[in-house]
């Protein structure tokens, strides 16, 4: 049986996949789940099937030996959290975040498949990062890294927004360019 925290909303800690999908609902056409998913130091190595789910709450999949987040949900609207786990690629996790984004230690070298958007903070400290590729179009909070500060990530995703503006030929042209720099 699942452990149930009442104290601000409907909370899950426990692997009692059952519970979770128990309580989803289906808003306008969508699988909603109300409340916090938390695998937080639990010793999984995948994540169950949550990627048609709209969480509204916090889902936490950190402290363990996950290698991919295939599974995750599509849509958290307060904190994602996945830090300290064994992922090379961020590919499969949700697409938007309402809160922070934590991805700290993990070996990621990219942020590829990170969240389009995030309205808060994303943290990838302690991570072997190479390329802002991936990076998120929106984020409205601080971006904390040990290899690039805020104004390389602006500036990468300034310069992402410029090249939509560009034809296929320039744009091709351009980022032959930049690789060779």
């Amino acid at each position: 049986m699942a452990k149930i925290s009442y104290k601000k909303r409907l909370s899950i800690t426990t692997l009692n996949i059952k519970d979770i999908y128990n309580r989803i609902k289906i808003i306008d056409g969508v699988k909603v789940f109300h409340g916090d998913i938390i695998f937080f130091d639990s010793g999984i190595t995948e994540l169950p099937d949550f990627s048609d789910i709209k969480v509204i709450g916090t889902f936490s999949c950190s402290n363990n030996m996950i290698t991919s987040l295939k599974g995750c949900p599509f849509y958290i609207q307060d904190g994602f959290y996945c830090y300290n786990n064994l992922l090379t690629s961020l590919k499969g996790g949700p697409s938007i975040v309402g809160g922070k984004y934590n991805c700290n230690h993990n070996p990621i070298t990219s942020l590829k498949g990170c969240a389009h958007t995030i309205h808060g903070d994303l943290h990838c400290t302690d991570c072997i990062l190479t390329s802002l590729e991936g990076a998120p179009e929106v984020l409205t909070g601080s971006f904390k890294c040990d290899n690039y500060t805020k104004v390389q990530f602006n500036k990468y995703v300034e310069d992402q927004e410029m090249l939509k503006t560009l034809d296929p030929e320039t744009r091709e042209l351009f980022s032959e360019m930049v690789s060779i720099l």
